[in-house]
């Protein structure tokens, strides 16, 4: 049982446009956990999380909220896809509304080698913060693809996936319908466990760390709610470390940590170094994630998950959260 991404903001999510931004618009995230949501418009623009390896049973955890478009259709269009190691997509998440307030569809569709096939349905909201926990088990002719809204099991299905080994990603899309719809995406989880419950709490960058050797470098580079490219953090030599301190949106006194994530937008030039590794501070130690991970000269999102507290083998308590550091080290 692992928890194997998490996030919320860019660096979590890849966009595949310009169309793809942070957002903190009432109503559209959490604000308990979140300072903000990520998202994007238009039918040809997505977020793509990070890749996990192929998961033949996978946990999906996402707030979303979809605003009403200014044409109403009965017609279902893609929200969520599900992709396989070789990039196809295999499963997905379709919905479709009728007008502002009213009960839309959501529908779970699966890729039979030709085309989309219906495994489920159930009305649903569109136009409202909601949680959704979606399961798959893959790589079995007793295959099944389960959807929660806000806890309740509302969609089962029991599809033969023998021949799809497993999901890689998922890609969370916008969609027009008579203009381009907003789309809101927000504490998206992947997981080989149950993610009905969880919640991600954001921990943003606010202050420097007790390291501080990159080039260019400093936590208002990349503190910004609304991302920004035009300032970064960069390391011209291997080895170069840069910390941070954060500040919690969320109190974590009161629940159990499963897990904590660090997520960078990152690049490279194509000049050593051209890798890097997340780094944590406890106590008086600095650990990395234990993996290089290779840049290319476009934007990449990364995330690397700790579920147990280095400094103590142990699972992370709320006590602790405020004295840890969070980094990167460069790497040739």
């Amino acid at each position: 049982m692992t928890i194997l991404a998490f996030g919320g903001e860019m660096g979590f999510f890849l966009p595949s446009d310009s169309n793809g931004i942070e957002d903190t618009g009432g109503g559209r995230y959490n604000s308990s956990f979140a300072r903000c949501t990520t998202r994007t418009n238009s039918g040809s623009s997505y977020l793509e999380t990070p890749n996990v390896g192929t998961q033949a049973d996978l946990w999906f955890h996402v707030d979303i909220r979809q605003t009403s478009p200014i044409t109403s259709s009965s017609t279902l269009v893609r929200a969520i896809e599900f992709f396989d190691s070789g990039g196809i997509a295999q499963l997905r998440l379709t919905v479709s509304w009728l007008s502002s307030g009213a009960d839309g569809v959501w529908q779970l569709e699966h890729w039979n080698g030709t085309s989309w096939t219906a495994i489920g349905s159930c009305n649903a909201q569109p136009d409202a913060l909601q949680t959704l926990d979606i399961h798959i088990v893959s790589d079995t002719s007793s295959g099944s693809v389960d959807l929660y809204i806000a806890g309740t099991h509302r969609i089962t299905s029991s599809v033969d996936l023998s021949t799809l080994t497993g999901i890689q990603k998922a890609r969370c899309w916008a969609f027009t319908r008579g203009i381009g719809t907003n789309c809101y995406y927000s504490q998206v989880i992947l997981a080989t466990e149950s993610t009905i419950g969880m919640r991600v709490g954001t921990i943003y960058m606010s202050g420097q760390g007790a390291t501080h050797t990159f080039d260019t470098g400093g936590f208002a580079n990349i503190d910004e709610t609304f991302y920004s490219d035009a300032d970064f953090d960069q390391s011209g030599t291997a080895g170069q470390i840069e910390l941070f301190t954060g500040t919690a949106v969320p109190s974590f006194t009161g629940y159990t940590i499963k897990a904590l994530a660090l997520t960078a937008r990152a690049k490279t030039d194509g000049t050593a170094p051209t890798k890097f590794r997340f780094q944590l501070k406890s106590g008086a130690s600095t650990y990395d994630n234990g993996s290089d991970l290779s840049l290319d000269f476009g934007y990449g999102n990364f995330c690397a998950v700790w579920e147990t507290n280095p400094a103590t083998s142990a699972a992370f308590q709320a006590s602790e959260i405020s004295a840890l550091q969070y980094g990167v080290k460069s790497v040739t």
